[in-house]
């Protein structure tokens, strides 16, 4: 072999070993629950069991039905601001209020960012069927791609689904086809238009089962939120 030959062969052996060591990185870089979105998989749904485990989930509510204040959350699947809002805000929520049987929850879903918005939107109105809605959602967010890339595809529902506990996929599959995913869509659209709501994440609270108004705030910290609560909980 002559040196040039040499060289080039050393230069593939060096390459291979490379992409070997990579490849050993990508699968024990983070441990068993560290998993990639492109290979079908979710990142790790720890956070939203521990958040969201055991409060009581029907349909598209969250928490106890005689709470006495009401948050009504009109959202977009693909927003990342609503991702945003559910890293920075929605956790103390949950944790200070939800858990405490002072507040509930409700989802008014919105599809008007694109196509994935709408296969999104349909999959979290699926989990609602089988009250999994807002530990679907959490873990989506979590897992959240570039926004109108397509990767909202059967692949990543189904591991957001395979995440999300006491979820059967095929149920859901077979909920987001069906008219009443759709249906969920419209309604959500109708009252974001109803409130002259013009982006999401948009917000409604009030008294549960009086009047309710716009939450107005101008940055995702807790305390715009918990102060206009606190406020109705006087």
């Amino acid at each position: 072999m002559d040196r040039t030959r040499l060289i080039q062969f050393g230069a593939v052996v060096l390459a291979a070993a490379a992409v070997v060591a990579i490849l050993i990185a990508v699968s024990s870089g983070g441990g068993p629950d560290t998993k990639s979105v492109a290979a079908g998989q979710i990142a790790d749904a720890g956070d939203s069991y521990s958040l969201l485990g055991g409060l009581p989930q029907s349909g598209l509510t969250l928490g106890r039905a005689k709470a006495p204040v009401t948050l009504v959350e009109f959202n977009d699947m693909q927003c990342p601001i609503c991702r945003d809002y559910a890293s920075a805000v929605f956790p103390t929520l949950v944790q200070r209020y939800v858990r405490t049987g002072k507040l509930r929850m409700e989802m008014r879903l919105q599809a008007f960012l694109g196509p994935d918005s709408v296969t999104a939107g349909k999959a979290v109105a699926a989990a609602a069927r089988q009250n999994s809605a807002w530990t679907f959602a959490d873990i989506f967010y979590g897992n959240q791609g570039q926004e109108n890339s397509g990767y909202v595809t059967p692949d990543f529902v189904r591991s957001v689904a395979a995440a999300t506990p006491g979820l059967n996929h095929a149920r859901l599959t077979r909920d987001a086809a069906a008219p009443g995913a759709t249906q969920a869509l419209r309604d959500g659209s109708a009252a974001f238009n109803a409130h002259g709501l013009t982006g999401t994440p948009s917000f409604l609270v009030g008294r549960t089962g009086g009047p309710m108004t716009v939450l107005r705030f101008s940055a995702l910290s807790p305390e715009q939120f918990t102060t206009q609560i606190d406020q109705l909980l006087e």
